[in-house]
């Protein structure tokens, strides 16, 4: 199911690490013999993340996190505040910067956004009630 969004694993083992960092943990580590995760508070969009992939400039970033597998990496950017409008602005900046989109979701109060480029992926995810203080997700993925 998650493939099918273009999440991976890892992203999914993101997500659920990602809600402890709020709580004290500033960065961690996990190297298995399947490839290497890193998680850590951040406030800035990653350098990983390549040029022409548009830094998603709305709202407050609040986590990073990038995992790297035989099959390609993964990186994670956990998103709050962001206004409902957003995601539309976003969509918008994706297609001008030559990316495809496969898909665009609204429904009740969640919105998902999936576009494509090659062998890569960009996922936003936002859920929230009313028009303002959304939070989320934006996926990169480039698979090998």
């Amino acid at each position: 199911m998650f493939k099918r969004y273009g999440l991976s694993a890892y992203a999914i083992v993101a997500i659920m690490v990602l809600s402890i960092l709020p709580m004290g943990c500033q960065k961690a580590d996990e190297k298995t013999g399947q490839g290497k995760m890193g998680i850590e508070a951040a406030t800035t969009w990653p350098g990983r993340i390549p040029t022409d992939v548009p830094k998603f400039t709305y709202g407050k970033i609040t986590a990073v996190s990038e995992s790297t597998t035989p099959k390609g990496t993964n990186v994670f950017v956990e998103v709050l505040d962001v206004d409902r409008a957003d995601f539309d602005k976003y969509q918008s900046v994706l297609t001008g910067a030559g990316w495809k989109i496969v898909s665009a979701t609204k429904t009740g109060d969640d919105l998902l956004l999936n576009a494509a480029k090659e062998k890569r992926t960009v996922v936003v995810s936002l859920s929230g009630k009313g028009d303002k203080w959304l939070t989320g997700s934006i996926s990169y993925t480039e698979e090998k």
